[in-house]
């Protein structure tokens, strides 16, 4: 929210589990009425993986299937081939379980709707769950010691104790550091009679040998000769790998591909500076690799769309007299009201001049609406602002002039004082994020899709835009230049008309990714 504007607003990976049981804490058990006769069609349709066991004692199978809405579905083959009835098994979830099978056994990891993340054993019966000390994206699948190894959203990995009541973390030092990013699959590789695990941004790394104490480390070679399991999502196009960065032309923003994953929405209720408009928390999960731009659009690439669609503005921009907003029709994104050069981000655009310079890519380039250019919904935008973290700044809760720009004169959570540039600064400044993105804290506000509304009751869960209304504010995200450091905090939010043009206010792209064929 802008201090200016007397803040008008009028939480790797993917971490999907969910906890609590419904209907007073128990988990409730549900013989269907109607056998699941293509579970295999259905469970692609959920874009999650099945996991089958034999059924002791008999020729049977028994699959589960984990569903976006909590629900594990589980159900029975005969001999014959036949589905038996289906059982559901209900989580009060706030997404998809993680489902494992070790040691004969299937596993759901999920997180609960207040975000605790729990594990339950779904063979031979739901057993109470257990509280895992991080929050799960990824379960080894086949561990031949039959214990269950966990990958969690923070790059760590535990292992299951012999008696199989508690875990211990696994030392996994990396020479230089450790693992970027959170755990995306954790593997049994027999030939290296070692568990591998993979992190979102590709590296991999040998953590030892599964039923031995000593751990064997080392990075692995980008071409080691193993497969890894299917992606529990539609996978990108192999094209595009998450962290890789690319550019669709000499003039178009440089992207850099972010992972699919989960992460609590908006701000806890203890959060210095927090705004009513960023609650309830809840988790939203993205299921899907998509780009992002690693900078805000700059000057010169947004000159280039205006020169070659000869898009006339009209109206004028408002600027920031020191003391008020003010309409004055001679500013625009050519001339503001402080000095530009050609790589600072673009300001005085609307939303709507936002949308018509994604169209304008899209035309270019010829791709579709399927895999073209927008503006990031609200939820991506926080989910790639944050990078893997729940801090009130991707670098942790204190925030100074030196990490970003915004007004000085005011303070954050204690902190000092410090400058106030008073104008844009070129989008290549201060450190990056986690994922390689620059200046989400700061700068200028950025247009998202999403219409503005005070709060998240009944909003998406799944990284998506809300509804469209038509005539709405729309979101803006990440502060600016012009404002104390509560409004660059990675949950604030405002909402301002979609024809309003400010001297703080700009945009940032994405692209949706062509998935494998």
């Amino acid at each position: 929210m802008r201090e200016r504007r007397a803040w008008i607003a009028a939480i790797a990976v993917m971490a999907v589990f969910g906890g609590a049981a419904l209907w007073l804490g128990h988990v409730h058990l549900k013989a269907a009425s109607r056998p699941l006769d293509d579970d295999r069609r259905r469970a692609a349709a959920h874009q999650h993986a099945v996991v089958e066991i034999n059924i002791a004692n008999t020729d049977q199978k028994r699959r589960y299937i984990a569903l976006p809405d909590g629900r594990v579905i589980s159900v029975a083959r005969d001999a014959a081939g036949q589905n038996q009835p289906e059982q559901e098994i209900f989580f009060n979830a706030a997404g998809p379980a993680r489902l494992a099978l070790a040691g004969g056994q299937v596993y759901a990891a999920y997180v609960e709707q207040d975000g605790t993340p729990r594990l339950r054993q779904l063979t031979p019966e739901v057993q109470e769950p257990q509280t895992l000390a991080v929050e799960v994206s990824a379960l080894l699948h086949g561990s031949p010691d039959g214990r269950l190894w966990i990958g969690g959203v923070d790059g760590s990995v535990w292992r299951q104790n012999v008696d199989g009541s508690t875990f211990d973390q696994v030392p996994v030092p990396v020479e230089g550091g450790r693992l970027a990013t959170w755990i995306r699959f954790l593997r049994y590789d027999a030939s290296r009679s070692a568990v591998i695990a993979i992190a979102a941004d590709g590296s991999r790394l040998s953590i030892g040998n599964p039923g031995g104490a000593a751990l064997d480390v080392a990075l692995l070679e980008p071409d080691d000769a193993f497969r890894l399991h299917a992606v529990p999502g539609p996978a990108p196009s192999e094209e595009y790998p998450p962290g890789k960065r690319f550019s669709d032309c000499d003039a178009c923003p440089e992207m850099v591909v972010v992972p699919s994953g989960s992460f609590m929405m908006g701000s806890p209720e203890g959060e210095a500076g927090r705004d009513g408009d960023e609650g309830p928390q809840r988790r939203v999960t993205i299921g899907r690799a998509f780009a992002v731009g690693r900078f805000e659009v700059t000057v010169e690439q947004y000159a280039e769309f205006v020169e070659a669609t000869n898009r006339e503005e009209s109206g004028g921009c408002r600027v920031w007299t020191g003391s008020s907003w003010e309409t004055q029709s001679d500013r625009s994104w050519k001339s503001p009201g402080f000095d530009q050069d050609s790589n600072h981000p673009v300001t005085c655009v609307n939303w709507d001049d936002a949308n018509a310079y994604v169209t304008w890519l899209n035309t270019k380039l010829g791709l579709s609406a399927e895999t073209g250019y927008r503006l990031l919904t609200e939820a991506e935008w926080e989910y790639v602002a944050r990078a893997g973290t729940t801090t009130a700044f991707w670098w942790g809760d204190e925030i100074s002039t030196d990490q970003a720009n915004y007004d000085g004169n005011f303070t954050y959570n204690n902190g000092a004082t410090g400058e106030y540039r008073q104008r844009t600064v070129p989008v290549e400044s201060f450190e990056a994020n986690a994922w390689g993105l620059y200046q989400v804290h700061g700068n200028v506000w950025e247009w998202v899709q999403d219409c503005y509304v005070d709060n998240y009751r009944d909003a998406p869960t799944d990284g998506s835009a809300r509804p469209d209304s038509g005539n709405c504010s729309r979101v803006l995200r990440g502060g600016s230049w012009l404002n104390g450091p509560r409004g660059l905090r990675s949950a604030s939010r405002y909402g301002d008309s979609p024809v309003n043009r400010s001297g703080d206010v700009g945009f940032r792209v994405a692209r949706t990714l062509p998935l494998n064929p």
